[in-house]
Formats: structure tokens, sequence, C-alpha cells
């Protein structure tokens, strides 16, 4: 990939602006300012993926997502009626409650599910179990591969009928 001396002046001014608004990636923005500077044009790629740009999020993609938060709130639903010992022994394992998803090598999901739930205002109830930044629903783990085994048991139940054993099978997959 290589960028003008107008472009890069253009992306420079950018990254500028971006780490002075976004405290939180402000590092980020630093490493992409020294790429820039220095014209290191092995790394212009990286410029790319850092923002989302490499290749567009799929349609396969974005149902996972939906897929995903659409079973864990079945699962606080359920938690919400369940008497508080069948809620403390769901919530004793790992994905008993939504983790999000990981914030390096997970991250296009992890800003579309940001955007489904602060942007689109879908599946409020994940709201109180954060203070709403993108950090929150960092997993920092990988966990498709665990959600995709989540997903194949619970589209295995009924979710209006199914008990603390269908959940237990379904956070323990």
């Amino acid at each position: 990939m290589e960028l003008t001396k107008a472009e890069r002046l253009i992306l420079l001014n950018q990254y500028t602006i971006l780490q002075k608004q976004d405290k939180n990636n402000k590092r980020d923005y630093e490493f992409h300012i020294n790429v820039l500077l220095n014209g290191f044009e092995q790394e212009y790629p990286n410029l790319n993926e850092s923002i989302g740009w490499s290749k567009p999020f799929t349609e396969v993609e974005s149902k996972l997502v939906w897929s995903v938060l659409d079973m864990y709130e079945a699962i606080e639903d359920f938690k919400s009626v369940a008497p508080k010992k069948e809620v403390e022994e769901i919530e004793d394992n790992i994905f008993g409650e939504f983790m999000g998803f990981d914030g390096n090598e997970e991250i296009k999901y992890l800003n579309y599910c940001n955007f489904i739930i602060l942007d689109k205002k879908r599946y409020q109830n994940f709201r109180t179990q954060t203070d709403l930044s993108l950090e929150d629903f960092n997993s920092h783990m990988n966990t498709i591969d665990s959600y995709e085994k989540m997903l194949k048991e619970f589209n295995k139940y009924d979710r209006k009928t199914w008990t603390k054993k269908d959940v237990l099978a379904t956070v323990t997959a």
C-alpha cells in the first residue's frame, strides 16, 4: 500500500484529532501518527485494520452477534425468574453472564456488539452490566468458538419452557 504525502498528511491530521478526542485509544493513535510521520509503508495496512477498513463485517458475522445476544437475553430472562440458588449456579460458570468479545482478536465483533447495544439501543438489559464503554464488553479472551458451541446447544431448546438444566447445558457447552 502506498500513500501520497497529501494522504499521509490528511490521515496524520485525523489521527491527531482522534488522539485528543478518544483518550481510551490514545496509544493506538500515537502509534499510527508515528507510522505516518516516518513513512513506514510496511505498517500502512495496519492503519486500515485498526479502524475496521480491512474488510467489511459480513452478514454471517453480524448474525452471529445477534444470535449470541438473543441467547444471552434468554439466559437473563430465565435468571430473572429463577430462584437465587439456580441463578448462582448458572453464574458460577464462566459463560453464565454475557462477557462480550475479545478486544484484540474479535474487535469487529466487539464493535458490532457495542453498535447494537449502545447505538441501536437493543438488549438494554446488558447496559446494567457495564458502564457502557467499549472496554466493558471486552472479554479479554476469545469467545466466538465457545459462543458457537453454546448456540448449538441453545437452539435445541424452546426458550419459553427451558429449565435450569437446559440453561446449564448451554452455558457449559
